[in-house]
């Protein structure tokens, strides 16, 4: 029993580890636009917009949730994001290639709110497998996850049309424990669990671009 107690908390010692460093890092967030959004965006030559961005979320620290966003791990220091201001420039580069002519007195008037912003990340492994690679060296697997959702407004002849969009992206982190798992590739600063969250989402981040062009294309823009 006293043996089965020492594992557990063993566990939840190294869980701890595994889902964050034991102070606030920052994660390495990119404004980068995908090929399939670029590629897949129709100029509107014809019609004349203005656009404005509103953020709901400010740019700060951000603590993970649980599964299907559970409640904030309060003992992870969390990581600094600038999803705000990343998403805005996206935005501006997204708008300027869709729309040709904009002008902040147009009659067409589009605004995108920033309403809700959050990261996920848990252990996917058994308390097991966690006690034995923490003990004898191996790998552990957690999954992280992104979502953004957005508020889209279009104002048009003074009648006002809106849609919520919510991007989301996951990836399942490994870590190495044990000499030769550490010098894996994988577990080299490029591939940390900071590394993916920030490509978690940038991917969901693109998402609300490629979901935001389809309403604009029922909406005739």
């Amino acid at each position: 029993m006293r043996r089965k107690v020492r594992s557990m908390a063993l566990a939840i010692g190294l869980g701890a580890f595994v889902l964050g460093c034991a102070t606030t890092s920052n994660l390495p967030m990119t404004a980068d636009i995908n090929d399939y959004v670029t590629l897949g965006t129709d100029t509107n030559i014809l019609q004349t917009v203005a656009f404005e961005y509103e953020s709901k979320i400010s740019d700060g620290i951000i603590k993970p949730c649980e599964k299907d966003r559970g409640p904030e791990q309060s003992s992870h220091p969390g990581y600094r994001h600038t999803e705000s201001t990343t998403l805005e420039r996206m935005l501006n580069e997204y708008m300027g290639h869709k729309f040709f002519q904009m002008n902040p007195d147009a009659k067409i008037r589009i605004k995108v709110t920033l309403t809700d912003f959050w990261i996920e990340q848990y252990l996917t492994d058994s308390t097991g497998k966690v006690v034995k690679s923490a003990s004898s060296g191996g790998e552990v697997s957690s999954v992280c996850l992104a979502k953004v959702k957005v508020l889209v407004t279009i104002n048009r002849s003074g009648v006002d049309y809106s849609e919520i969009l919510v991007g989301s992206a996951e990836e399942t982190h490994v870590s190495g424990f044990g000499t030769e798992a550490q010098r894996s590739y994988r577990y080299k600063g490029k591939e940390s669990v900071e590394h993916t969250h920030a490509k978690n989402i940038n991917q969901a981040n693109n998402e609300v671009l490629v979901l935001m062009n389809r309403y604009f294309e029922n909406m005739d823009l």
